[in-house]
């Protein structure tokens, strides 16, 4: 119970953190994001671009700082090795090496960023600069490709109880992810959005509030299933602590079940809520500015459903077959 309250006081200061920074933020939740990606690699490039322009013994620091963090993950594959902790994933070290020395390279010198992408291009988007924030996402998509692959193997030698500890450490960073996902970016989005239909839209003779009520009501309908699941997450760290205790308990078999109703009702939720959504717009359109049909399938949910279902059908039927031998002898 204290564990919950902890949660719960936790997820509250982040959400409200995050509307915080999403109201009063400098520019748009977009940028931000890319700058977290970017992050630390462009403030390492800056700081050796700064170095190497100081003086002469600078820019041999900036050289000998430069290749010593390349070298980094070149020396853990070395330390491991000595360690004789090799698995399969270390070959992904060297590309990691590769990619730190080839990324910082470019960061110290970002006139080479453009040149590099040349005029690479979405319709009405260009992505030039936004250099910085590519080349920090293929590092942190090798980093994490690594990490994920450690990971799992490490779980396969981990026993039962260890593997619930990393699962319930999944739900909290699952559900770190939706309410910075929800409250910063969902929200940022929002406003961002709001204000664009706004600055098109000039004349006063233009009626502007159905189309922010739809604006709001497509952003409830899109981010609520995620709400959902965070709190289906809390129920599912409820099971674990259970199963950790006693896997033939009451409290498992209830955790479970309330899993499974969760998910369905966030399906049922998502389908009719996106059938009305969309019959709305059709009924309101000549009155809107902004129309965002969709048609969701939360494939996802509905595989948690199933997935609920069976482990609390095994579990109730594990309970009676142990209850029964328990019984007998």
């Amino acid at each position: 119970m204290k564990n919950k309250k902890r949660l719960v006081i936790f997820l509250f200061i982040e959400l409200v953190v995050c509307l915080l920074l999403a109201f009063f933020k400098k520019g748009d939740s977009g940028r931000a994001y890319a700058s977290l990606i970017e992050f630390p690699l462009a403030q390492l490039g800056s700081i050796l671009r700064s170095l190497s322009l100081s003086s002469q013994l600078g820019n041999i620091a900036a050289i000998i700082l430069y290749i010593s963090i390349g070298f980094l993950p070149l020396a853990y594959l070395a330390y491991r090795h000595y360690r004789k902790k090799k698995g399969l994933e270390d070959i992904l070290l060297p590309i990691l090496s590769l990619l730190l020395f080839m990324i910082l390279y470019l960061m110290i010198n970002p006139s080479l960023i453009n040149r590099w992408f040349g005029p690479l291009t979405f319709p009405g988007v260009s992505l030039a600069g936004m250099g910085k924030s590519i080349l920090g996402g293929v590092f942190y998509s090798a980093l994490a490709a690594y990490l994920i692959l450690k990971a799992i193997r490490n779980i396969e030698q981990r026993d039962t109880d260890k593997l619930l500890d990393i699962l319930a450490y999944l739900f909290y960073i699952a559900m770190a992810i939706g309410i910075f996902s929800v409250f910063y970016l969902g929200v940022g989005t929002l406003a961002m959005d709001i204000q664009a239909l706004k600055d098109a839209n000039t004349d006063p003779a233009i009626w502007l509030s159905p189309s922010y009520l739809f604006m709001i009501l497509a952003f409830i309908l899109e981010n609520t299933p995620t709400l959902l699941l965070i709190y289906i997450f809390i129920v599912a760290i409820r099971l674990v602590e259970a199963l950790r205790v006693d896997r033939y308990s009451d409290e498992v078999i209830a955790s479970s079940t309330k899993v499974f109703r969760l998910s369905k009702f966030a399906l049922l939720f998502i389908m009719v809520g996106n059938l009305a959504f969309n019959l709305l717009q059709v009924i309101c359109s000549k009155y809107l500015y902004n129309v965002a049909y969709k048609t969701l399938v939360p494939l996802n949910l509905l595989g948690l459903s199933l997935l609920m279902l069976l482990v609390g059908r095994y579990f109730s039927q594990s309970k009676k077959l142990y209850t029964d031998n328990q019984l007998f002898i």
